[in-house]
């Protein structure tokens, strides 16, 4: 019984990332710029997820904000149950351009990164 119970449980989709209510607004010129608007969203172990949508619809904020970079305006993101407060050295966050070491491939650059480096060799 222990053993079908185990499986089971292994079988239950966990949640990985969630969005709960997730707003994000700047100030421009003095104008207030509401980016995302309540965005609730759950990202289970293992999917895989693409964020599509035109130039400045606000996809790279919300990455921005999963990643830690960005405090939202309202709601909350957790991974693996933790509320997002900042950058944290078990994300890893890779810019589409080639910005970090731009002589480098993708794959040169995420183990040349410092937080890499001590995740891999602590």
């Amino acid at each position: 019984m222990a053993q079908a119970a185990a499986v089971i449980s292994q079988s239950i989709p966990r949640t990985k990332v969630s969005l709960r209510n997730l707003s994000i607004d700047f100030t421009t010129d003095g104008k207030r710029v509401e980016v995302l608007k309540n965005i609730s969203l759950d990202i289970r172990r293992g999917e895989f997820v693409c964020f599509l949508g035109p130039s400045g619809c606000g996809k790279t904020t919300l990455l921005n904000v999963v990643g830690g970079f960005i405090q939202p305006t309202g709601g909350q993101v957790t991974i693996d149950g933790d509320v997002v407060r900042g950058p944290d050295p078990r994300r890893i966050f890779v810019f589409q351009e080639r910005g970090v070491f731009p002589w480098l491939t993708v794959i040169q650059t995420c183990p040349a990164s410092p937080w890499f480096a001590v995740a891999c060799w602590t």
